[in-house]
């Protein structure tokens, strides 16, 4: 019977949902903010809430060092540089990390702080958090303005060697099932060989009842959502990239977990 519910809450099945996120949470107070495109982050990067990445790097240590409330604080960061730390140790890869979308950058800044040998590059599609990142975020060789469906890697980062590891921490609900696919054909296209996905959080049944009972909640007292992406069953995330890249392990990471892809020999181009 355990096994049973278990893998009933997983969603053995593939399925996409609309994620949203209350405005009241954050003292902007605009309405029609649209999470999924780079405007509505700038907006929400340079406004007091949850979303901010301040201009005074005493104010950015403290967010990444303490378990205060915004995007990035999963409460276990330190535990997640140190498995993806290990990780990288384990497969060889000593030399580069690119990490894709970082918003405040507090992971990276654990790794950095933690293996400051790793030449660690961070980027993200929104202007105004690369404006701030680079005002505070010293410790980081290379800080840039990266789209992942509209650039190549391997224009914006020709630095990158073949044995870099590229990491995508809580991305995932921010493109579209086709954007991500073709983010995984140029991927391969560009020969990136590795790839840690780490997904915000993967569609389960437990999930989906209780986003939409707290979406109708706040739809019902008047609350402004802001679409913030996809959420994506398990299955759905094997086939989006089955055609380039396949899955060698689901290490822990932190209190969560990832998905290890290797390209494949065969990868289409």
């Amino acid at each position: 019977m355990i096994a049973l519910l278990r893998r009933l809450n997983s969603l053995p099945f593939e399925a996409t949902v609309r994620h949203y996120y209350p405005l009241a949470k954050t003292p902007t107070g605009q309405q029609g903010v649209d999470l999924t495109q780079a405007k509505g982050w700038d907006l929400v990067r340079a406004t007091e809430g949850n979303f901010l990445i301040p201009e005074d790097r005493s104010i950015w240590l403290r967010m990444c060092e303490t378990r205060i409330t915004h995007d990035s604080a999963a409460g276990d960061l330190p535990s997640r540089a140190y498995d993806i730390l290990d990780l990288l140790e384990k497969h060889e890869v000593q030399e580069q990390l690119f990490s894709f979308g970082v918003g405040l950058a507090a992971l990276e800044y654990h790794i950095k702080r933690l293996r400051p040998s790793l030449r660690v590059y961070c980027s993200d599609y929104g202007i105004e958090a690369v404006s701030r990142l680079k005002q505070v975020f010293h410790e980081c060789d290379g800080i840039v303005h990266f789209d992942l469906i509209k650039e190549r890697f391997l224009q914006v980062f020709p630095q990158a060697t073949t044995s870099a590891m590229v990491l995508i921490h809580r991305v995932d609900p921010h493109l579209t099932d086709n954007q991500w696919e073709q983010t995984f054909t140029r991927l391969a296209a560009d020969k990136v060989q590795w790839i840690l996905f780490v997904p915000h959080r993967l569609l389960t049944l437990r999930y989906l009842l209780r986003s939409k009972r707290q979406e109708a909640w706040h739809r019902a007292r008047g609350i402004s959502l802001a679409l913030s992406g996809m959420v994506r069953t398990k299955r759905r995330w094997l086939r989006l990239w089955s055609n380039q890249y396949e899955l060698l392990d689901e290490p822990p990471i932190g209190y969560s977990s990832g998905f290890l892809l290797k390209l494949r020999n065969n990868a289409h181009s």
